[in-house]
């Protein structure tokens, strides 16, 4: 009958959906595996170049290929965290934890990983009790730090801040830089979106912040990010439910 038919069109729709979406989600991991060989082929490529007697004219072209060669290299290791992360996710198991002590002890980590920058907790007084894996929540809390480092200027003061209420904790870093241009909040998140140039006038290929909607999205939470309200900086963060 038609509800049948019906009923079946939409059951097929949901198979090539979900097939869809683990081609996508294993596509870095798949890229990654066949991009290794051809790169350290043309890296090795360059070094014996560079060891040779090349006319001065020529230099500036193996500067900017052995350039190209580092930033698909930077965009290889982005990527194998990427399926790192994606696979512990799928493995991982849910424990009961305190969200405040895991914040507070990464917190104290990252003043000593990053000397050239200061960092401040605003976190509740006692103990905030949730269920999930706390190991990614320090990972997705390390890609957050280091969104906020590559885009402060050195010396800048970086929050981390953690508001509760009874239904949501949300976890926002808060530094000072360069805002985020028009309509790119939205897009952050994505695999492989290429935002903005850090501090350190290096691209930023949008991995580490896709590490963190996906570490978001396990603990049934979405991430977010806005520009301060007197347009100073920017704060990026995650919401997830109690």
């Amino acid at each position: 009958d038609e509800l049948g038919d019906v009923a079946r069109s939409f059951s097929t729709l949901l198979q090539r959906l979900n097939e869809y979406t683990s081609y996508l989600r294993t596509l870095a991991g798949k890229l990654a595996h066949e991009i290794r060989t051809p790169l350290t082929i043309v890296r090795s490529s360059l070094d014996n170049l560079e060891s040779e007697q090349v006319p001065a004219s020529a230099r500036a072209y193996l500067t900017r290929a052995r350039q190209g060669s580092e930033r698909l290299s930077a965009i290889l290791i982005a990527m194998g965290a990427a399926t790192r992360v994606e696979e512990a996710i799928g493995s991982a198991e849910r424990v009961g934890f305190d969200l405040v002590a895991v914040l507070e002890s990464a917190v104290a980590a990252y003043r000593g990983a990053f000397p050239g920058r200061g960092f401040r907790a605003e976190l509740p007084a006692g103990p905030l009790d949730l269920s999930g894996a706390p190991d990614l929540i320090v990972q997705m809390l390390d890609k957050l730090i280091d969104n906020a480092v590559d885009f402060s200027p050195p010396g800048a003061l970086i929050t981390v801040r953690l508001r509760v209420d009874p239904r949501v904790a949300a976890i926002e870093v808060e530094n000072p830089g360069p805002p985020l241009p028009e309509l790119l909040p939205g897009r952050l998140f994505e695999s492989l979106w290429q935002s903005r140039t850090g501090t350190d006038s290096q691209p930023h290929f949008g991995l580490g912040l896709y590490i963190v909607r996906l570490i978001a999205e396990f603990h049934g939470g979405e991430p977010s990010a806005a520009n301060l309200a007197d347009g100073s900086g920017v704060r990026v963060g995650v919401r997830i439910p109690r």
